[in-house]
């Protein structure tokens, strides 16, 4: 049997704030949520997934190669 995904809506908004804002700090404003709220979403994502969706650099979230593996970030 196939392995099931859960996320949420909320996950999937930050995770596209994060990439059209090209930061994750950026997005907490333009949400009005909190730096670590939307960090901890997008890393139980990535942790579901078992990769990583953005590559954080300073000041910059980036999206990665889609075959990056969740560790390279």
């Amino acid at each position: 049997m196939a392995a099931v995904l859960t996320y949420t809506l909320k996950q999937l908004r930050y995770v596209e704030a994060a990439g059209r804002m090209g930061s994750i700090s950026r997005a907490a404003t333009e949400l009005a949520i909190s730096q670590s709220s939307i960090t901890a979403a997008i890393d139980a994502l990535e942790a579901a997934l078992g990769y990583a969706l953005f590559l954080r650099t300073r000041p910059r979230a980036s999206a990665p190669p889609a075959t990056a593996p969740r560790h390279w970030r």
